[in-house]
This record gives structure tokens, sequence and C-alpha cells, in this order.
């Protein structure tokens, strides 16, 4: 059994419907900037035109990355029975923790720590309240399949 939960952005609206304002700004900014670089004679047009047209790619490039369930880029928490695997940014990797090295967890208000024998990890995120006790429940239940000490919560 394996469950993810993307993280998403603390805004209060729906995964889906943040990643498509993310890409509706974007392509609204590319096509800006495109109209800017064609129509525009002025050198300040012209530069601005080039900033919005590279603006809107990379808000494009972000969406897709960052708001979507297949790519392996998306802030998440994954957890299945073998180990947890934490993204907490695009630019950051994944941990990767073995269920069998965690002694007990520690839940406190947008954080989860894992402790093991010999280091801790804290995981501190951003979310709004569903998806902070859909991730706290999905970590509890995996830990009491695996017989985990879960404090707090």
């Amino acid at each position: 059994m394996e469950r993810t939960i993307l993280l998403g952005i603390n805004n209060g609206f729906p995964l889906a419907w943040t990643r498509r304002l993310y890409l509706l700004s974007a392509i609204c900014n590319t096509l800006a900037g495109i109209s800017f670089i064609i129509r525009e004679g002025n050198l300040f047009w012209l530069i601005l035109g080039v900033v919005m047209l590279c603006t809107g790619i990379f808000g494009i490039a972000y969406a897709i990355l960052a708001f979507s369930r297949k790519s392996k880029y998306a802030p998440r928490i994954s957890l299945n029975e073998g180990l947890v695997y934490i993204r907490e940014t695009i630019m950051k990797p994944g941990i990767e923790i073995s269920w069998g090295k965690i002694k007990n967890i520690r839940m406190a208000y947008n954080s989860i720590t894992f402790s093991m024998p010999d280091s801790e990890y804290e995981f501190s995120y951003r979310a709004n309240a569903d998806t902070s006790l859909k991730i706290k429940a999905a970590v509890r239940e995996m830990a009491e399949l695996k017989s985990i000490e879960v404090l707090g919560g």
C-alpha cells in the first residue's frame, strides 16, 4: 500500500485549482511577453517582453513540476511498506527513511519528527488544514502497522 500526499502551497485552494491558476497566469504572462516583443519598437517594452516571456515559461514549468502527481519533483510525502519518502521543495532532493530505522514519531503543528537511533529528522511543512490532517493520518496509520510509537498529533 502506497500513499502519496502532495504538499502544494498554503493558499486555501484545492491542489487542482492551484495548478490551473498557476498555468493560466503563466500562459497569460507568456502571451503578453510575446505580444510586447512582436508589437513594440521601444527598447523598454522589448526588454519587458523578454522578461515576461521568460517568467511565463518558468511559471508553466513550475506549475507542471510542482503540482502534478506524476512529477518526481513535486513536494510530497510518500509512504509505503518499506520507507517514508519526503521531498520538501522542488530544488532539494528527496529524503528516504526506512521504517525499520524509526524508533518513534513526534507530531506537532505542521511538523513531524522522525526519531532514529543515531539521528532525528524534522519534516516541517506549510500546508492547509486538510492536507496537514491527511499527512498526519497517513503517517499515523502506517506507523501503527509497523508498531512504531506516535507521540502528539
